[in-house]
């Protein structure tokens, strides 16, 4: 009978695999950290992740403004495109007078949940929308007015879940100013005196009977000594002016006496039956604050006529 013991291997020629690397020479615990904190920092050079800036402007000797836009939804059905393209025109025209967008430039759709409501809304292909969107950023950075931006979910959030890629990002970047992926503190320097903006696109917090409500949560919580506190997201406007306790600038002067809760509408403001399911239309209102240089005064207004007066020296 045969032996059950292999004779296999004895006397044989041992194979030798000349291309298959030696996991011996695999990279170590060093050289992988190395690699890693590498490919960190040249991936945070090309992606940066935003939650922190200042912004001077020190030469101030007059009030400016900032006109805080949300949601204008280029591209949908139901926003007034000539109404938004004459008040891009007059922004342009007003002296002292910056742009911050706090997201939902294009309506996108790109990846959107309900497929059905995308095709009904989107009146062009999203790369039509952007190049409209970018067409509106290059009239405000040629005239050195757009101040910042905030990703969203259209356009932004939609497209990044897809594809990893913000396109909205990329275009705020190239024109040289911060974009911000989410909540924000922002140093605001103005002649003499320095105002702190903290916020979003969308702040934690909602309530039926506070349209602030998500403000003074952010006020409680996140920026207690921030100037303004201010989102967009909701289409809908209030602006309230609050004052704090005198307990923390009794001891600190730098803190403010008064806080500014600042919740943005939408260009969106037509017919539009997915918001009209279980919402109102939209309301158009775009706050206007206007800073002094001189003085801790902060003025809101959604008159862009009295904007211009009050910026022209009128306060």
């Amino acid at each position: 009978m045969p032996s059950n013991k292999t004779t296999q291997g004895l006397g044989d020629p041992i194979p030798e695999f000349l291309e298959t690397p030696d996991p011996s020479q695999e990279p170590d615990y060093e050289a992988l950290i190395q690699l890693a904190r590498a490919n960190q920092d040249a991936v945070n050079k090309i992606d940066p992740i935003l939650t922190h800036e200042t912004i001077k402007l020190t030469a101030a000797k007059s009030p400016i403004g900032i006109i805080f836009t949300s949601c204008a939804h280029l591209g949908s059905r139901y926003v007034q495109h000539p109404e938004f393209a004459e008040l891009l025109g007059k922004v342009l025209d007003t002296p002292r007078l910056y742009w911050c967008s706090l997201g939902d430039d294009t309506e996108g759709f790109t990846g959107f949940f309900d497929v059905a409501s995308a095709h009904e809304q989107a009146l062009a292909d999203p790369k039509l929308q952007r190049k409209l969107l970018a067409h509106v950023l290059d009239k405000l950075a040629e005239r050195k007015k757009l101040l910042m931006g905030f990703a969203s979910q259209h356009g932004s959030e939609w497209a990044r879940r897809k594809s990893g890629q913000d396109p909205i990002k990329n275009m705020y970047r190239d024109r040289g100013v911060p974009y911000f992926e989410g909540q924000a503190y922002i140093k605001l320097i103005v002649g003499a005196q320095q105002y702190k903006l903290f916020g979003a696109h969308q702040l934690p917090g909602h309530s039926m009977y506070n349209r602030n409500h998500a403000h003074k949560r952010a006020a409680l919580f996140k920026a207690p000594n921030a100037d303004v506190i201010f989102q967009g997201d909701k289409h809908s406007y209030a602006v309230q002016e609050v004052s704090l306790d005198s307990w923390e600038y009794m001891v600190d002067s730098t803190a403010p006496r008064k806080q500014t809760y600042v919740q943005v509408g939408t260009a969106k403001t037509g017919n539009d039956p997915y918001t009209i399911k279980s919402w109102s239309p939209g309301t158009w209102e775009w706050p206007i604050l206007i800073f002094r240089p001189d003085s801790h005064q902060i003025v809101s207004t959604t008159d862009l006529n009295l904007a211009k007066v009050l910026l022209a020296g009128g306060w």
